[in-house]
């Protein structure tokens, strides 16, 4: 059984060498990832981009400064983003799709348990911790899956799955303002919680890519390499060779004639008859934690699964040393990518600042607190055109190579957005500026893993996404709570908007750095090959 699966293994890649595909169809399994990442953002990104709204009801309820509010917001996305190399980790290691279930339960009862909270600091951690790691655990592996199936529109896909937090924070903004008007906040919550376990769904959705991988092979197996008689004439021998030694022998033929049977007419395998065929130590490990859950296997895969609980009893040494064979800190030194991640933790620092500062300074101003909510709306829509307008105008072969100088335009013109915030004191004054910066934001945000894979290549992906989520961390612990400093210390919401043009300023200069690194590199590279061209025509 072992031999034979062996020899059509090599015989299925053979094939796709052959067909020059080494990448997996975007059919099917590709665009359901597609789909259950843009769920996921709407949920996410709703919650999140509802900051203002959460801020103002929690001053309502708690009182306190303007700081100690924000604390609650910037702790859970903070650690959203900070343990997004430890979510990463384990997606590797035991699949995105239950990292991303697990993630779900952990996000749901840290919803739950804030609904009954009665004070600020349980709420740090109810909100802010056990939901900052389950929002972890849902966010980071979604993104990564989607880059594993996609290569010619990748930046369509991107720019699809993370569409969905502008209609989340269309959708939720308001929603949550009228949860809290006619359900309180304990009720808003537990209605929060419910709206975060759909998130399993979207784990659901994210089939393995090496389970892809192995279907795609056993389907081309079938199409392209056998044929109706040769399946019959190949069943009938095995029937003829069951019946040959003792009873032993026997049975291990009739169930390999079963087995090859079901494989061979079925164009869609299940788990179960992949299991069969992938056993002992040919069977890949995220095939076995899917394989556990099933009850129907058969004795082979439960035995199977016996060894794989022994397996998985991992220590918290080995956990650790596996995270930090991942993490990979040494991509900071590339200086390209270095500028990537700082100019990254300056935008997150200042872009939740002024999601979170929006509604108050719009209610400072004399605008309903529904209103406000509204505002966020009008921001989240127009981030929805903004990342898809941009991803798909940046795929274009033309303007590709200026994609990494896409955002030092980007983050100068939000910079200069910020500050006028300052300036308006009428709805449709804040609605306008409101929309401006999520179009531009939503842009700046879709082309983060295309320029991560345009600076440091494919197979860095996965590591160098997550240090980027862990330096976005690193700004919102900064921002939100800097911003209410100086809330708090000159009485008035415009001092945020200061400061958060003030860094995004600073972030497009940093990101300038890092394009003319790029170009210094490039002339460095044609400067070289020049040489060598010369050299070799001398020589001849």
């Amino acid at each position: 059984m072992t031999v034979e699966w062996r020899e059509n293994r090599s015989h299925a890649q053979k094939a796709r060498q052959r067909e020059g595909s080494h990448t997996p169809s975007t059919e099917g399994g590709g665009w359901a990832c597609v789909f259950g990442c843009f769920l996921s953002h709407v949920i996410i990104g709703g919650i999140e981009r509802s900051g203002g709204i959460i801020f103002l009801e929690l001053q309502s309820r708690f009182g306190g400064s303007s700081a100690s509010i924000a604390w609650a917001h910037s702790l859970r996305t903070t650690m959203r983003l900070l343990l997004g190399p430890l979510s990463n980790a384990l997606s590797r290691r035991y699949t995105c799709r239950l990292v991303v279930m697990t993630g779900c339960v952990v996000f749901t009862i840290g919803m739950l348990l804030s609904a009954f909270t009665p004070n600020l600091p349980f709420l740090y951690f109810s909100y802010g911790i056990i939901g900052g790691i389950g929002g972890s655990f849902t966010y980071s592996p979604a993104l990564v899956v989607v880059g594993m199936y996609f290569r010619k529109r990748l930046g369509l896909a991107v720019g699809l799955s993370t569409a969905g937090v502008g209609l989340g924070a269309f959708l939720v903004s308001p929603m949550l303002e009228i949860l809290f008007d006619f359900y309180g906040f304990t009720g808003a919550f537990i209605m929060i919680s419910s709206l975060t376990l759909h998130l399993c769904f979207c784990g659901s959705l994210y089939r393995p890519i090496d389970v892809h991988h192995r279907i795609q092979d056993i389907n081309r197996r079938k199409h392209r390499n056998l044929t109706h008689d040769t399946q019959v004439g190949l069943l009938e021998i095995r029937t003829e060779e069951g019946h040959i030694g003792d009873e032993n022998d026997v049975h291990g033929s009739k169930h390999t004639i079963s087995h090859t049977s079901r494989l061979s007419m079925d164009p869609h395998p299940t788990l179960e008859e992949l299991a069969l065929e992938f056993k002992n130590e040919d069977m890949p490990p995220n095939m076995k934690v899917e394989a556990k859950n099933r009850s129907t296997l058969m004795s082979e895969a439960e035995c199977q699964d016996t060894a794989d609980k022994l397996r998985c009893k991992t220590t918290w040494r080995t956990l650790l040393g596996t995270i930090d064979r991942h993490f990979e800190f040494s991509l900071l030194k590339n200086i390209r990518f270095s500028c990537f991640c700082i100019s990254k933790l300056l935008f997150t620092s200042s872009f939740t600042t002024v999601y979170v500062f929006i509604p108050p300074l719009a209610k400072s101003c004399g605008i309903t607190e529904l209103n406000a909510a509204y505002l966020i709306s009008t921001a989240g829509i127009l981030d929805i055109f903004g990342r898809t307008i941009l991803s798909t105008t940046f795929d274009i072969a033309a303007l590709r190579q200026h994609r990494e100088f896409l955002p030092v335009l980007l983050l100068l013109t939000m910079s200069v957005v910020s500050f006028t915030f300052t300036f308006v004191t009428t709805f449709g004054g804040f609605a306008v500026l409101a929309g401006l910066f999520g179009f531009l934001s939503g842009g700046y945000i879709s082309q983060k893993s295309i320029i991560i894979m345009d600076i440091l290549g494919r197979s860095k992906q996965s590591s160098a996404f997550g240090l980027v989520l862990l330096f976005q961390g690193l700004g919102v612990l900064i921002g939100p709570p800097l911003a209410g400093v100086l809330a708090d210390v000159f009485g008035q919401y415009q001092d945020p908007f200061y400061w958060g043009g003030s860094v995004l300023l600073f972030g497009s200069l940093i990101s300038f750095a890092g394009h003319c690194v790029k170009i210094f590199q490039k002339r460095k590279e044609r400067e070289k090959n020049i040489t060598k061209e010369i050299a070799s025509s001398t020589s001849l």
